[in-house]
């Protein structure tokens, strides 16, 4: 894969600013551990042309990438830094490398349509609290279906297992349960939610009806106590 030195010395600066290079200018050295791409959501730009898209990729290989108000579904992979993007059954694709925790440098293809681009990973829930938590107990999280674009609706877990559904200005009165990490959410007889926290911060998991099934993603939202602490 070709990186421009351009590119290069554009990304290296903010790499260093956001702790990802390691002792000596070595990306991810001095037994620096790189992050995990499942679960994080980044910014792409293309370095030729007013072009940016959000990418968000999932723990099963899905990678989604919001573009204006739709969304498409394909499959990335990842070997040590190099990380590949494949859409539309292969006509579209991106070589990306790491650099550091925070960004990825590559080329897309389409055809005989080569562009150099950057994505800059989007800082999570996790980065603007203090501690990771292991109870959802008495804490508020955006609830978001996969491939949808909006906001997501803002949902409390309430102590004692009554759980609130924000939405059109009323909240709703339902049930959740935790054992461990699986949190489960009832929201009346015919809806429900199953996801597993991970890293305390993120819940991935699937909304179902008795006729369907889908992909959700729920973020906690940081007290204003763990936004100044950090």
């Amino acid at each position: 894969m070709r990186i421009q030195p351009a590119i290069l010395g554009a990304t290296l600066g903010l790499s260093l600013a956001c702790g990802g290079m390691g002792p000596g200018g070595a990306v991810g050295g001095g037994g620096h551990t790189p992050v995990e791409l499942a679960g994080t959501r980044w910014h792409y730009s293309k370095l030729t042309a007013d072009e940016r898209r959000i990418y968000e990729f999932l723990a099963d290989g899905t990678v989604i990438r919001y573009d204006d108000n739709n969304a498409a579904v394909d499959t990335w992979t990842r070997s040590g830094d190099n990380v590949s993007m494949v859409f539309n059954g292969g006509g579209l694709t991106y070589e990306g490398q790491m650099l550091g925790d925070h960004t990825i440098v590559g080329t897309g293809t389409a055809g005989t349509d080569t562009w150099d681009f950057r994505m800059i990973r989007i800082p999570s829930p996790a980065e603007l609290a203090c501690e990771p938590i292991t109870d959802v107990s008495g804490t508020r999280w955006r609830l978001m279906r996969v491939g949808n674009s909006g906001d997501g609706a803002l949902i409390d877990f309430i102590p004692g297992g009554r759980f609130l559904h924000h939405e059109d200005n009323s909240a709703s009165p339902d049930s959740w349960t935790q054992s461990g990490t699986q949190v489960n959410i009832q929201v009346n007889e015919g809806l429900s939610y199953e996801g597993t926290m991970i890293g305390g911060h993120t819940i991935i998991g699937i909304g179902k009806t008795s006729d369907e099934t889908w992909n959700i993603r729920m973020l906690r939202e940081p007290t204003p106590g763990e936004l100044i602490c950090r």
